[in-house]
């Protein structure tokens, strides 16, 4: 079997050598992304509806609160989503650097769902933030646009787990401590400021 020769990698090539960085990490982080989008989406979905109900099923009457609670669950999960996203999006951007950026089709399909997911969760929630603000700095109606994009987020959050199940498997059943840490780089063990980004672990 022939081996592929890869081209050398530039000499300013950024290289990532922070300990904080980890696959258990990551995973864990995932987790907590992964629930806080799931409450957001059912949440929102469950606020819509009883919103605009359907014909075929009327919204119960009873309890009159129920709307307030889905809605400020939705908000409340939304806004924590937020930092949540960015601290995962930090764990794992050194990966947009590793060489070569495309090894094959596969990889660059990969990358491109990953380059969906990233932009429509950070669009839908920011453009949510905003909502609850009440500033719209868009034009379009924020409503149907928001509703259509969950399902463009949840959809791509559904594929990139089934792309990456195997690498969440082996973080969540490594200990924080364990970790390969390597940053995007070579490996190396988890230090206790690792342990601490990662208590949930």
């Amino acid at each position: 079997m022939t081996r592929v020769q890869l081209p050398p990698k530039p000499s300013r090539w950024p290289s990532f050598r922070s300990p904080l960085r980890s696959t258990a990490v990551t995973a864990r982080l995932g987790r907590l992304v992964g629930i806080s989008f799931t409450i957001c989406f059912v949440t929102g979905l469950l606020s819509h509806y009883q919103y605009h109900p359907w014909s075929w099923l009327p919204e119960p009457a009873s309890p009159v609160w129920l709307y307030r609670v889905t809605q400020g669950v939705h908000v409340a999960t939304g806004t924590a989503s937020i930092p949540l996203l960015l601290v995962k999006l930090w764990s794992v951007y050194p990966n947009l650097f590793r060489w070569p950026p495309i090894k094959s089709i596969k990889h660059a399909l990969e990358r491109a769902s990953v380059a969906v997911l990233v932009s429509s969760a950070l669009v839908q929630l920011f453009t949510g933030f905003f909502n609850a603000l009440d500033w719209y700095p868009w034009a379009w109606s924020f409503v149907p646009v928001h509703r259509f994009l969950a399902y463009v987020v949840i959809g791509s959050i559904m594929l990139h787990i089934a792309v990456k199940l195997p690498d969440i498997k082996y973080g969540l059943q490594t200990k924080v401590v364990d970790g390969d840490g390597d940053g995007g780089g070579g490996a190396r063990k988890d230090s206790a400021g690792q342990r601490r980004l990662a208590a949930t672990g």
